[in-house]
């Protein structure tokens, strides 16, 4: 072929946009500060609290990616990986565009081929927050501290020793993304903007930790091109000028991407597939999930104030997921006892466990339900506040307690709404219904308001319905469950996934082998 004839139409592509969080984000630069260091308040009082507080706390938390300013960005290798992550890395187009690796031999390593596109770090943009309502919250960073507790599923209690700390970016924030990339045509300008598109704010595609728990979602938008012509780089060769080579503003639909996923990606059975569904919660009573990061040291009572962000109340993900939780544990340990009534509780717990653990994940297993946070939707500016004081009552005299008077805020929310949660089915047994089954009741009792979550559960906070949205169902009863159900899978598809849930109960070798 004449070399003066290239194979391609642009020398060079430059494309430009913005990566919007849908969800809190933590992209994590593998190291630890200590936490009692993290003071960051506006407010001259705040600061000075807070040193106060600082000889009182202990531990670390898991730090974000900074650049040299000490701002939060997005490694470009982050986001290259995300995109080439699903990718099938024989097609030409995938290797053109980020390389690839010949097979090696026995006696030698294959070589290693760069590809065309280059992918910078995402700067952070500036936005405004109500900082004073998130906690430890770090302007200039523009990051947050997040404090997490674990759940004791039996009592529904903090477990002793499990509180965590992650720094994340905010939902919201902006990054600015920049790339570029060599020699490519018109199609394959295209190909490159369906694959940036990919990013749609889904948990399919969210970057960083705590994917599972709804964080890390981005979405992808203003799209910018611009490209340098093999004309204009050889006239500007030729020019004999300093001046940078002149690139043109262009305009391209983001192309089908579909065929450059992995075989496996594409060829799923219909059935073997993430299901999105969209939770509308409606407090029944005033919510108080409430933030550890709150907490002022060990020989303090945490003040009781609900979790919000920007001033609006929010149940995390992982409050929601702990609750369906703990609830399927609950329903799992009630079928195991019936079923063998002589064994002692402690005995059948390790197979409900077992079984939840499929469902719910473990430490070796990701969760196949991921849930996002959960947002107060009220036009107002900020969620309405339901202040009340308690009296604490000495257990032996019956009487107030000296100095137990108390105070809490909570949140009083018409509605909250999910963002997106999800059913991975590729977590799941492909052959089983049983935790279908398991499922079916989780949302039954999720839907007739037998579940509570936050704090003051045995005052009578916390008390919520729901109504799940998916699948062009709108699902606000038990009925409405079974007839959604019915229409999705079948007639009878409900009455058999019990059965199969029944039957894995009541399989008198798996259980004696648990026990054993």
């Amino acid at each position: 072929m004449n070399e003066d004839q290239p194979e391609y139409e642009y020398a060079r592509v430059r494309i430009s946009g913005t990566l919007i969080c849908t969800s809190d984000l933590h992209v994590g630069d593998g190291d630890l500060k200590p936490f009692k260091k993290f003071l960051c308040s506006d407010s001259e009082q705040q600061a000075k609290k807070e040193k106060e507080e600082e000889k009182k706390e202990a531990g670390s938390y898991n730090t974000v990616c900074k650049d040299h300013e000490q701002r939060a960005y997005i490694p470009g290798s982050t986001l290259r990986g995300s995109l080439a992550a699903f990718l099938e890395k024989g097609d030409e187009d995938v290797k053109k565009l980020f390389g690839h690796e010949e097979s090696a031999s026995d006696d030698q390593y294959g070589k290693r081929f760069a590809g065309n596109v280059r992918i910078f770090d995402a700067h952070i943009e500036p936005i405004d927050t109500a900082g004073g309502k998130t906690p430890y919250w770090n302007p200039h960073s523009g990051t947050f501290i997040s404090h997490g507790i674990a759940l004791d599923d039996v009592t529904g209690t903090a477990a002793k020793g499990k509180l965590f700390r992650y720094e994340l970016v905010p939902a919201g924030t902006s990054f600015a993304v920049e790339l570029e990339a060599d020699r490519l045509t018109k199609k394959e300008v295209a190909t490159l903007l369906g694959l940036l598109s990919r990013w749609n704010g889904t948990a399919e595609t969210a970057i960083g930790k705590g994917t599972s728990k709804g964080y890390g979602r981005i979405k992808w938008k203003n799209p910018q091109v611009s490209v340098l012509t093999t004309n204009a780089l050889q006239q500007w060769a030729a020019s004999n000028t300093l001046n940078a080579p002149h690139f043109e503003p262009a305009a391209f639909l983001p192309g089908d991407v579909a065929g450059l996923f992995k075989q496996q990606e594409r060829e799923q059975e219909p059935e073997r597939k993430r299901y999105e569904f969209v939770i509308r919660i409606l407090p029944q009573s005033p919510l108080l999930c409430n933030e550890p990061g709150f907490v002022t040291g060990a020989d303090q009572e945490p003040d009781l104030v609900f979790q919000a962000r920007n001033g609006k109340a929010i149940i995390p993900g992982t409050t929601l997921a702990g609750a369906a939780r703990a609830r399927g544990r609950k329903i799992l340990m009630t079928l195991v006892h019936q079923a063998n009534p002589e064994t002692p509780l402690k005995d059948i717990a390790p197979h409900a466990n077992k079984l939840i653990e499929q469902l719910f994940g473990s430490e070796e297993q990701k969760s196949a339900l991921e849930f996002s946070d959960a947002t107060d939707t009220t036009t107002e500016t900020k969620t309405k506040t339901h202040p009340q004081y308690f009296n604490a009552i000495d257990r032996f005299t019956g009487g107030v307690k000296d100095g137990a008077l108390f105070n809490v805020t909570a949140a009083q929310c018409n509605m909250l709404i999910t963002e997106s949660c999800s059913l991975n089915l590729n977590w799941l047994p492909e052959n089983a219904h049983w935790w279908k089954g398991l499922l079916l009741f989780i949302a039954r009792d999720a839907i007739e308001g037998e579940l509570a979550i936050g704090w003051g559960k045995g005052k009578g906070y916390g008390s919520f319905t729901v109504t799940i949205e998916c699948q062009n169902h709108s699902i606000s009863s038990t009925d409405d469950l079974i007839n959604a159900i019915a229409s999705q899978f079948g007639e009878n598809a409900a009455d058999t996934w019990i059965t199969a849930l029944s039957d894995k109960i009541n399989t008198r070798n798996q259980i004696e082998g648990v026990v054993a």
